[in-house]
Formats: structure tokens, C-alpha cells, sequence
């Protein structure tokens, strides 16, 4: 039989408590909260409803509910910025007690980004990672504004770049439901403008960019680069604009990966 007394005590001398990276966290450290933010007119109860049931021991996951959706339905949307930050930081700050990480899918990420700066110039303690996802960086010129294009403009774009997934078709009484949520979306997201004296983060950044994607594609992404001191790393995965929905948990493992370890 093995030896099993002895190589427990070679596992405490080398201060090895599991062989399971987010076991061992449990052991040495607090769970790390990963707070989750959709991209435009998205419901995170849906978008991360797999993330809540792969997450292990040592991740937790809380999906963002924003104004106009999900179980905030009846507020309504908010299409600026600062608005946004106000109304995010009531929600979260009082589950930010150790450890925690922000994602953010195409708005999403502007938002956590966003959300960074806010804490660091409050010098309120930051995330130990930002995943941004499909988010075209704050600085960079966008050939399209949709917040103040015609419903039928919006509806033309929002087809092009996701055309299995679009329902207004079949759906249109959907249409005059999430015009005003998707039409707040755009307008945050496009007429944000970091402040001029904001900071550099100073945590991890891990861009997440889609094999497909037309929108912001791997090249853009690499944008993102100069927004950070703490290290960078691009990441592609299979799919279009959206794969965060169509490939969930590759999106979830590599961040499970990132924060986690292998």
C-alpha cells in the first residue's frame, strides 16, 4: 500500500493543502467574486445562467442585472455613463468585501472599464482582473453611432452582425420592448469618453476577441493594450460578435483559467 501518512506530511511541509488550484484557494484565500455585465439590450439572468452552474468552489459568479431588464424591467434604461456608475456601484459595492474580477461583453466591458476608473480615482481597491469582450476600446473612432439612427437603420445593423440570432422578424411586437433599452445602450456606450486625467489600471486585462467577429475584431481589440500597467493578453475564441452567447463556456473557462489557474 502507499505510503499515504508520508506524503501527506511532504504536502503540509510544502504548504500544498489540495491538488486543485481553486480548492486550495478555498484554504489559502477568499473566493473571488466575478461580477458579469451583458453587451447591449443582453439579460445576464440568460447570458450567464451556464457560468452559474459550471463555477467551482472558489468562483463566484453574480450576473448583473441592468435598468430596463431582467428583475430591474421596471427602471428605465440609463443612456449615460456616469448614470450608469452611480446606479452600478450601489448595486455591488456592498458584496465587495475581498477578491473580485469584472467581465464585460462588447457594452459590458466599456462599463467595467469604466467602473475601474471610477474606483481608482475614488482610491476605492480595483478588481484583480478585467476581462473585456467584444468592447471596442473607449478611444477608438467608431464608423457607426446607433443611438440616433432610425429604427430601421438599427434594425439593419443589429442584423448584419448577428443574423441567426435576430428575433424582430418573427417577433416584432418584441421590437417596441427593447427598442428603448437597445437605443440607451448605444447612447451610453457611445458617447462615453474616458476623463482626461484618468489613470492607467493597474490590474490585468485579458481581451477577449471572436474568430467572426466584424465588429471588434482582434486588431481592435489589441487596443486595449495601452489601457493597462498590470499585463495583457489577447484571447480569441470561435464565433461572431456575440459568442459570448453562442460559445459560453469557452468564454467561462478562460476566465475561470485566468482568475483560478489551469
Amino acid at each position: 500500500m502507499p505510503d499515504i501518512q508520508s506524503k501527506k506530511k511532504k504536502q503540509n511541509s510544502n504548504k500544498e493543502y489540495m491538488y486543485i488550484p481553486s480548492l486550495k484557494r478555498v484554504v489559502e484565500q477568499q473566493s473571488i467574486d466575478l461580477f458579469c455585465l451583458p453587451f447591449a439590450g443582453g439579460t445576464s439572468s440568460l447570458l450567464f445562467r451556464q457560468w452559474l452552474h459550471a463555477a467551482g468552489v472558489g468562483l463566484r459568479i453574480h450576473p448583473v442585472s441592468l435598468p430596463g431588464r431582467d428583475k430591474h424591467f421596471h427602471l428605465a434604461p440609463l443612456a449615460d455613463m456616469d448614470s450608469m456608475l452611480s446606479w452600478l456601484d450601489q448595486e455591488i459595492s456592498p458584496l465587495l468585501s475581498g477578491d473580485f474580477a469584472l467581465f464585460g461583453h462588447s457594452m459590458g466591458g466599456v462599463i467595467a472599464y469604466a467602473y475601474t476608473l471610477k474606483l481608482l480615482a475614488a482610491e476605492r481597491p480595483g478588481p484583480c482582473h478585467l476581462f473585456v469582450s467584444a468592447s471596442t476600446p473607449p478611444l477608438t473612432p467608431r464608423k457607426w453611432k446607433l443611438h440616433n439612427k432610425s429604427s430601421e437603420q438599427m434594425q439593419q445593423y443589429l442584423k448584419g452582425y448577428d443574423p441567426t440570432g435576430y428575433c424582430f422578424d418573427e417577433h416584432p411586437e418584441l421590437w417596441e420592448v427593447f427598442e428603448p433599452v437597445l437605443r440607451a445602450d448605444f447612447q451610453l456606450v457611445e458617447t462615453y469618453v474616458p476623463p482626461l486625467k484618468a489613470d492607467t489600471i493597474d490590474c490585468p486585462l485579458t481581451a477577449l476577441s471572436g474568430t467572426m467577429d466584424g465588429v471588434a475584431d482582434a486588431q481592435t481589440m489589441a487596443g486595449w493594450r495601452s489601457m493597462t500597467k498590470g499585463g495583457f493578453e489577447a484571447v480569441s475564441i470561435e464565433g461572431g460578435h456575440l459568442f459570448l452567447r453562442d460559445n459560453s463556456l469557452a468564454v467561462f473557462d478562460c476566465v475561470s483559467q485566468r482568475l483560478l489557474g489551469p
